[in-house]
């Protein structure tokens, strides 16, 4: 075995990716929610809310633009 495919299998192994999109930030919501993009469930981590959203085209395209749009400004 390569030694670049050991890392590569070590770091998969120990990875959890989510399968959602998670958001804290209210402005964010509120961002998505105006475009029609709706949160699956919302969940509290260590007291702070987390709104969580299914990852799709969608959502990207609408927090492509929120981050364009409102955040860098």
């Amino acid at each position: 075995m390569k030694t670049d495919e050991f890392k590569t299998n070590d770091i998969k192994s120990k990875v959890k990716l989510d399968r959602e999109y998670s958001c804290v930030w209210i402005e964010e919501l509120k961002w998505l929610s105006e475009h029609g993009i709706k949160y699956t469930f919302v969940k509290e981590v260590n007291g702070v809310t987390v709104w969580k959203y299914k990852k799709n085209s969608e959502l990207f395209h609408a927090l492509a633009d929120f981050y364009d749009e409102v955040y860098t400004k």
